[in-house]
């Protein structure tokens, strides 16, 4: 009895073979893609409606948010470098910029501007709209969703990960 769990615990002894041919694509999981999705918005002066006293709106048109994820936006006025929504003073002091979102609609932008001179936002802005999956955020604890370099890092490395045939 001895002798067959020493067999049994030590397995066999010998060179390693080559690697066999990959598996099959396993199903897709239940919450869907696990990959960071990113959606580029322009938004130019004529585009915001008022909508009340010192505020305005404008939307993303047919490019919705795809998921009940985590949804983060950044916006830049040069297109090169973002910054984290919700945000203030952009324009003039006084000045507010979010977004919002329902599932399946598209994202809102949201203009206050209660600062002198009143009125909506007087250049393009460009937003960069983020879906991240619970995956991703578990797989990178600690990571700041509101900063831009941090997301735009893991949706590379996730797109570099990607293998092709």
């Amino acid at each position: 009895m001895a002798v067959c769990v020493a067999v049994a615990l030590s397995g066999c002894a010998g060179k390693d073979g080559a690697d066999g041919a990959p598996g099959a694509q396993g199903p897709q999981g239940p919450t869907g893609v696990a990959n960071i999705t990113s959606v580029n918005y322009q938004i130019s002066t004529s585009d915001w409606a008022n909508v009340a006293t010192n505020q305005w709106s404008a939307t993303s048109g047919s490019q919705n948010p795809p998921t009940t994820d985590l949804v983060t936006a950044f916006y830049s006025l040069d297109n090169l470098s973002f910054f984290p929504l919700p945000q203030t003073n952009i324009f003039t002091t006084s000045d507010n910029l979010t977004f919002g979102y329902k599932t399946g609609s598209a994202l809102t932008f949201f203009y206050t501007n209660t600062g002198s001179p009143a009125g909506s936002p007087t250049a393009t802005v460009y937003i960069n709209a983020f879906d991240i999956p619970p995956a991703v955020m578990k797989q990178n604890p600690g990571t700041n969703w509101n900063n831009y370099t941090s997301v735009r890092s893991i949706m590379n490395n996730q797109s570099q990960s990607v293998k092709t045939n």
